[in-house]
């Protein structure tokens, strides 16, 4: 394990190893969580520390894409809020061929692993993992990855951009909202509840912990970062991109810094580049961010 280091979290050194419920609480502070009174028993959950760096894959597809696509957040964070709506949604919206770009989108980001082997009840008493539940629910029909052209993934990133348009703002919603943005989305939302409040929402939660393992791998590992990047995680073809307002990707994330991109430009622009021929939603691809703005401002 090569984060956090000693100068950073000295607490989350003991004498005979690491100390895995400060790693724990040292990463929600990081993004932006208090630190609970209440821990959650995470050593029943990675009893060894080199479950962090397991090397796991999300699924291979048949015929290897253009673009891969992975796009991994957090449903307090108010950056990935903007990323969803102003980058992520005229991607979604353009419905590209699926054998040529793959998208992976989880709700999902390193402090929830802990939850993937407990009950339904203290993942409610922790808002990062409560409020991941519902959106969880409205892609878990959705391939990992999908392809970029999928029904499933088109309503499921409906509902998360919609959503994280509350959770974002407020721990605690307004009774209402998840029925708004699933009829926004054309999701059943009976459905959807009963998904959120059981045992399929903990199924959904741990279905996505091998794809967000080998993010990490790749960040931590393969590309050497001491300290997680912000969220979110936005993976192009396996480099780390830097969307910083969410409407425009300006860098690639390094460790030792932000590397420029030949030109500050939307994810979409940014992908439609990598293709060799234009399908029609890059050819649409100003009218689309256009939409995504408008929308934006709509629900905001």
């Amino acid at each position: 394990l090569p984060w956090p280091s000693q100068a950073s979290c000295p607490q989350c050194h003991g004498p005979t190893g690491w100390n895995i419920e400060e790693v724990y609480q040292y990463l929600r502070q990081f993004y932006g969580l208090a630190a609970s009174s209440q821990p959650v028993a995470v050593a029943s959950v990675m009893s060894k520390v080199e479950q962090f760096q397991e090397k796991v894959r999300a699924p291979a597809v048949a015929t290897a894409p253009l673009v891969t696509l992975e796009v991994y957040y957090f449903t307090l964070c108010s950056h990935c809020m903007y990323f969803l709506k102003l980058g992520l949604a005229p991607i979604i919206e353009a419905q590209l061929p699926g054998n040529l770009v793959q998208i992976t989108l989880l709700p999902m980001y390193p402090p929830l692993l802990p939850f993937v082997q407990e009950n339904h009840t203290v993942c409610m008493g922790r808002s990062d993992c409560r409020l991941a539940l519902a959106p969880l629910c409205a892609l878990r029909a959705v391939p990992l990855p999908s392809p970029a052209n999928s029904s499933e993934l088109l309503r499921g990133a409906r509902f998360a951009a919609c959503d994280i348009g509350f959770t974002a703002r407020t721990q605690n919603p307004a009774p209402g909202t998840t029925k708004a943005c699933a009829d926004a989305a054309s999701l059943p939302v009976d459905q959807l509840r009963t998904c959120a409040r059981g045992t399929q929402a903990l199924d959904a939660l741990r279905r996505g912990r091998a794809p967000l393992l080998a993010a990490m791998e790749l960040v931590h590992g393969k590309k050497g970062f001491q300290e997680p990047p912000s969220m979110p995680w936005v993976f192009l073809n396996g480099d780390l991109l830097e969307c910083e307002d969410g409407k425009l990707c300006t860098h690639t994330r390094t460790p030792s810094g932000p590397q420029p991109l030949p030109a500050a430009a939307s994810l979409l622009d940014i992908v439609c580049a990598k293709l060799h021929v234009q399908p029609k939603g890059c050819l649409m691809r100003a009218s689309l961010v256009k939409q995504a703005e408008q929308q934006a401002i709509q629900e905001a």
